[in-house]
């Protein structure tokens, strides 16, 4: 909570009264929560037995987004948003049972074709009125080429040479979007969980306006072994291409650029991610194959 201030120090202070109204105000019993690092977060069951998840944090922007997401993404394959209250910071949702994430399932090639049946059910082509409220691919790029700018020379171990080449094909990729849509934005193995009749529920959105291309990034990255990296990533790529229609080249693309922008992001916060920094030489080998 220390990246919140005197709102996460007074979040803390005020938790269990804040628990205490929402066991009143929805008729829930909450029990001992999940141990995740930002919100507070736990399995709850009202008084006719429905088994739920509260999620209470800190009334920030990126929570509003998730709210927000969860709305426009509604579908049988996202976990269904029960009540809210976003102005103070709490979601009730849904409890997805058995619930076990997407990286338990050890054969790889199956666990990626799960996710891409879940991905075909996700994304939402961007409503010709929806005014943006959500991060978009601007936002992306921005931020890129402000590092570029405040990194002349490079950034940590990335040369400048590949964080110019970086920019370039964002700006390339980021220009030639044919549709936009509504993405989940942090799309891994642990934010797709297992439900009943062995179907599959995407949780916690962080919510992204851009290029499908783009949004498989980070299930890409994850899980990936250190041995035989770029055979397991190249046939991750090629399952996504036949059953989701998308564009192999975009994904290299995007998969290189945004592992730039990881890497300096991790950079700036004073610890690099070494999965990011590596994984762009292992895009830049796919796509010199072609």
């Amino acid at each position: 909570m220390a990246v919140y201030g005197q709102k996460g120090k007074d979040f803390l202070t005020n938790l269990e009264t804040i628990i205490s109204s929402y066991e009143k105000r929805w008729h829930l019993n909450i029990h001992r929560p999940y141990e995740l690092s930002y919100n507070y977060v736990a399995p709850a069951t009202r008084k006719d037995g429905t088994e739920l998840v509260i999620k209470i944090g800190v009334p920030t922007p990126s929570f509003t987004m998730e709210y927000e997401t969860l709305r426009m993404l509604a579908s049988p394959s996202v976990v269904k948003l029960v009540d809210e209250d976003i102005a103070n910071g709490v979601l009730l949702l849904e409890k997805i049972q058995p619930g076990n994430t997407l990286a338990t399932v050890d054969d790889d090639v199956e666990a990626t074709e799960i996710a891409s049946t879940v991905m075909a059910k996700l994304w939402r082509p961007l409503p010709s009125h929806y005014q943006l409220n959500l991060p978009t691919m601007t936002d992306r790029e921005k931020s890129l080429e402000s590092i570029v700018q405040s990194n002349w020379n490079g950034c940590g171990p990335i040369s400048k040479v590949i964080l110019y080449e970086a920019l370039t094909l964002f700006k390339q990729l980021h220009k030639t979007i044919d549709q936009q849509y509504i993405l989940h934005g942090d799309l891994h193995h642990y934010n797709i969980l297992q439900s009943d009749n062995n179907e599959w529920k995407i949780i916690d959105p962080k919510g992204l306006v851009g290029d499908r291309e783009y949004d498989v990034i980070q299930f890409l990255l994850n899980k990936l072994p250190y041995e035989n990296k770029i055979s397991i990533l190249d046939r991750r790529i090629n399952i996504l291409v036949e059953q989701l229609g998308l564009n192999k080249e975009r994904i290299l693309g995007w998969g290189f650029a945004h592992s730039v922008l990881s890497t300096c992001w991790s950079v700036e916060e004073g610890s690099l991610d070494e999965n990011f920094f590596h994984s762009i030489g292992v895009f830049q080998q796919l796509i010199e194959r072609g």
